[in-house]
């Protein structure tokens, strides 16, 4: 039997709870990608209020189908899980006049900067806080932080 995909936006009802309510759901037809129609529900997203808004999504929609409708909305943000392989680039310098060759693609890669902080959270867990400034561009700085549970007291 065939299932069906489905692209869910869900707003979380109230804060420290698990408890979602579904804004919009839209079945993924074969003719299209789950980006396609993700960035489709956020620019939906978008014309509801002037409220600012934020869009967790799943390193599927890490890509440029889904992360471009955000230079075109107002009040969506995205939070964007990134694969684990992924790499960032700065912007190429600029191409020396009279030089031979193409023009660079890639800039140099963003440096990654590790900073790892011990200790334990109010119900007695023992906690690696990890954060990494992935680097800064011209156009972006990404800055990711991590918590991992190491074991219990």
């Amino acid at each position: 039997m065939i299932g069906h995909r489905y692209s869910w936006l869900a707003r979380v009802v109230q804060e420290g709870t698990s408890w979602c309510m579904p804004i919009d759901i839209e079945r993924v037809a074969t003719t299209n990608t789950d980006s396609e129609v993700g960035a489709k529900q956020v620019k939906m997203l978008d014309k509801l209020s002037d409220k600012p808004k934020i869009v967790g999504a799943d390193s599927l929609y890490g890509n440029t189908v889904f992360l471009q409708v955000f230079l075109l909305v107002a009040t969506v943000y995205a939070l964007v899980r990134l694969r684990s392989n992924r790499v960032l680039y700065e912007e190429p310098e600029l191409r020396k006049p009279q030089t031979k060759g193409r023009t660079r693609k890639h800039g140099r890669k963003f440096k990654r900067i590790f900073s790892i902080i011990r200790g334990r959270d109010p119900r007695g867990l023992r906690i690696a806080r990890s954060k990494t400034t992935v680097g800064s561009g011209s156009k972006c700085q990404v800055s990711v932080e991590g918590v991992e549970y190491i074991e219990r007291k």
